[in-house]
């Protein structure tokens, strides 16, 4: 997602999601925590084995950003219950 989106959404309270995961949890603490500090929701999605699917999301998401031509105007957002 464009960085003007991301930057507009946090004054709002409605950050994008951004999805990571990892095996390592030190390391995952300092993705989040740059996540974060870039106006990004950072949500913890497990183990490595989970990049896969993530990958499959992002390719969704890009593909249909382009084709609305919304790309730098577009991104996901998590609802958790």
């Amino acid at each position: 997602m464009g960085d003007d989106y991301a930057f507009s959404c946090g004054s709002r309270g409605d950050r994008p999601s951004i999805f990571y995961c990892g095996n390592n949890s030190d390391a995952k603490k300092t993705v989040a925590q740059l996540m974060e500090d870039c106006e990004y929701e950072a949500i913890d999605a497990g183990m490595l084995v989970v990049a896969r699917s993530l990958e499959t999301l992002a390719t969704v998401w890009v593909q249909f950003a382009v084709a609305s031509q919304l790309f730098s105007n577009l991104g996901l957002k998590a609802l958790q219950r």
